[in-house]
């Protein structure tokens, strides 16, 4: 078979990576170690935990694959054949390091060791694929004393690559880390980086890559912690968004996602200011960490994804979320914790990494969006030297990434403190952007975690994998019944019980980690939360049983009350529920301060949940804040009775009431959408007829 490639490159002095977090990228002279007494590939086969079918695409005793976004390194073209493009080792400390490539046909790959593209020293690779299957490789290299882009255009056939070197424009001299795509018309459009980190530049080929566009400015770099930068091109018009996360302060790790994004002719225009569409750096609790990722889905929307760390940062840096984001849907979650219990353990993930890192979206026909991500959270699953063993995992969306359903594993590796040479970490995860019957992922299997190579871990030959996972294997399917003991549930003025039976099942063949919570609607409208269990795990096929008994209180207003039992991540993805109604006749006189929502029947105790009768003061707060167009507002009442919560301008009218009337004494929260209203300083105030608190925020467009 005979199969043309169009290599894009960055050739330059190449920087050497020797750094620890959370120093900036190093200089050009800086030496690595010589690797001597690497450790070979040892015996290696498949465990039986992995999701769908496992393949080698060749070896690289050099792990680290990208120093933030890693964009895709795995493409799958018209025809249902799979490429491949990794940088590769090829002694240990690596000194000789190259581009390597394989090609996947009719159920294996064409090489057992992948075929050389780069006739100099190169790195930091990813791909992308022309409408006519033919893939576009972007990577920088060291040539001589000066530096430049360079381009290919590569004929494979067998293992013969035919390399013809463009000229150097002299406005390229000093830019690496290039990340590209190539859009319908088969222009090749790159953004690249100067190093140490000052400027990142956009050029455009019109002719395959024979040669570009002087390269334009797009942003200072100045304090950025790693190579972030990431395109991605619509698969219905020649619309194209760049990507990237940036610093607001000084601080490296106070950065807020951006995005430029050109006109339907593929057009940028770097003199209109970058879309922010997380505003973090102005106040949160969260940042961005320097990686993302972007796709258009097949209507043209485009969706980007990247990872947060708490802020201020914690040492040891490791908890993280990974988030989505739409003009439909705005800011959603897709996964990750900010802090770590009995069932999500921290593991050092090693620098540049966090526990929760690399997400990449890939979408189907039929429209559902998918996520990969690294993840290093099984308890004690490190490698002997302390580094969290990474794997691999995979969610996926039905409502254009508006909720996300339960994560999936599908390396499920646990090597525990295994000495190098033995471990199963997979790490560096990216997935194809199409997805057909199957997700198609490409990682390297790290045989001594850590993050940097040079200094975390020992010198290994390390697997280079691609896995092909069924997407009817990655669907879960949790299932909640709840139903009540007895007939209609009718509660008297002076409070009283019911019992229900509980059942939540796992009805996939994959564990799921989940939340369940119980609350339930008042005849207000307003959700009151009784109870929440977090981070529980039930394997697949597994269920829990439960009779469980609830106190309604004398208190409790009269109506018709929805209770609720559900499970997902709670506050933002709802997998399955449960639900039935009860009837409060009035409220007792007597016993009109509240009263207990005591719940038993969860544990081997009893439990009270959110307790319904605070001592402390009204309290309201918003997150974020600033926000842009949304935040959620969190208040806690001391006493029932009738509240407000009323937003006003800076001139003191009201924009808007949040909630008014009848509220039982506990914490509520509550969206502020203020797509609607201008940029400004905004006051968010509750009233409880005892005191009022004020809150200020800040409404960035």
């Amino acid at each position: 078979m005979r199969k043309q490639i169009l290599l894009i490159g960055l050739l330059g002095l190449l920087p050497l990576l020797v750094y620890s977090n959370p120093a900036p990228n190093i200089g050009e002279n800086s030496i690595l170690p010589d690797g001597a007494g690497g450790i070979p590939l040892q015996p290696w086969s498949p465990t039986d935990d992995y999701v769908g079918t496992v393949y080698q695409a060749g070896t690289t005793w050099y792990d680290y694959q990208h120093n933030g976004s890693t964009s895709r390194q795995i493409g799958l073209d018209g025809l249902g054949n799979v490429h491949i493009v990794w940088m590769n080792g090829l002694n240990s400390g690596a000194s000789n390091r190259h581009i390597f490539y394989n090609f996947f046909q009719a159920g294996s790959f064409v090489s057992t060791t992948g075929y050389q593209v780069s006739t100099y020293r190169s790195g930091y690779c990813m791909m992308d694929l022309t409408a006519s299957n033919i893939p576009g490789i972007f990577y920088h290299a060291t040539v001589d004393s000066s530096r430049g882009v360079y381009g290919w255009t590569n004929t494979y056939g067998g293992s013969t690559f035919t390399n013809t070197v463009l000229s150097q424009p002299p406005d390229f001299r000093g830019t690496t880390w290039p990340h590209g795509v190539i859009d319908h018309q088969g222009k090749v459009h790159m953004a690249m980086q100067t190093n140490p980190n000052t400027m990142m530049y956009y050029a455009v080929s019109a002719n395959g890559g024979v040669s570009f566009t002087t390269p334009a400015t797009i942003a200072s770099t100045t304090g950025m912690a790693a190579i972030s930068q990431t395109m991605a091109a619509s698969p219905v018009d020649n619309k194209l968004a760049l990507v990237y996360t940036h610093p607001l302060t000084t601080g490296w790790q106070d950065e807020d996602v951006f995005y430029f994004e050109s006109d339907a002719n593929g057009v940028f225009n770097f003199a209109n200011p970058a879309v922010n569409i997380t505003n973090y750096a102005a106040g949160g609790t969260v940042r961005a960490w320097a990686s993302c990722n972007a796709i258009y889905d097949e209507f043209g929307e485009l969706h980007i994804a990247w990872s947060t760390l708490p802020y201020p940062a914690t040492t040891p840096i490791g908890a993280s979320v990974i988030w989505h984001w739409s003009e439909a849907s705005g800011i959603t979650k897709i996964v990750g914790e900010l802090a770590f219990d009995n069932v999500l353990a921290y593991n050092d993930p090693g620098a540049w990494h966090l526990s929760w890192d690399l997400p990449t979206l890939g979408y189907d026909a039929d429209g559902v969006l998918y996520c990969t991500w690294e993840q290093c959270t099984a308890p004690g699953d490190s490698s002997a030297a302390g580094f969290g063993n990474f794997d691999v995992y995979v969610t996926y969306s039905e409502d254009n990434g508006a909720t996300w359903m339960a994560p999936v594993n599908v390396t499920d590796t646990h090597t525990p403190l295994a000495p190098a040479g033995q471990c199963m970490s997979e790490g560096w995860p990216t997935m194809a952007k199409s997805v057909d019957d199957y997700l198609h992922i490409f990682y390297i299997q790290d045989k001594d975690a850590g993050g940097i190579v040079q200094s975390e871990g020992s010198w290994t030959l390390n697997p280079v994998i691609y896995q092909k996972v069924p997407v009817a294997d990655i669907q879960t399917e949790m299932a909640v019944t709840a139903v009540p003991v007895g007939g209609p549930i009718i509660i008297p003025p002076g409070g009283g019980t019911f019992s229900y039976t509980l059942t939540i099942a796992n009805n996939s063949g994959n564990a799921v980690v989940f939340d369940g919570y119980v609350e339930t609607i008042l005849p207000t409208g307003t959700t009151y939360p009784i109870l929440q269990r977090n981070h529980l795990t039930l394997p697949g096929g597994g269920s829990i049983p439960r009779t469980m008994n609830q106190t309604i209180p004398a208190g409790a207003p009269a109506g018709t009350y929805t209770y609720r039992v559900a499970v997902g991540d709670w506050g933002w993805n709802e997998w399955a529920f449960a639900e039935f109604t009860f009837i409060k006749e009035a409220v007792d006189g007597g016993n009109a301060s509240g009263g207990s929502w005591n719940l038993s029947g969860w544990d081997s105790e009893d439990i009270t949940a959110n307790s319904a009768m605070p001592t402390e003061h009204a309290l309201v707060k918003a997150s974020p804040n600033p926000f842009n167009p949304v935040t959620e507002i969190s208040y806690t009442i001391p006493q029932t009775g009738d509240i407000k919560l009323s937003v006003y301008d800076i001139s003191g009218r009201e924009a808007a009431t949040l909630y008014s009337g009848y509220q039982l004494a506990g914490s509520y929260s509550v969206k502020f959408e203020a797509g609607n209203l201008a940029s400004g300083v905004y006051f968010v105030t509750l009233n409880t007829g005892k005191e009022m608190v004020t809150v200020k925020t800040l409404l960035l467009k």
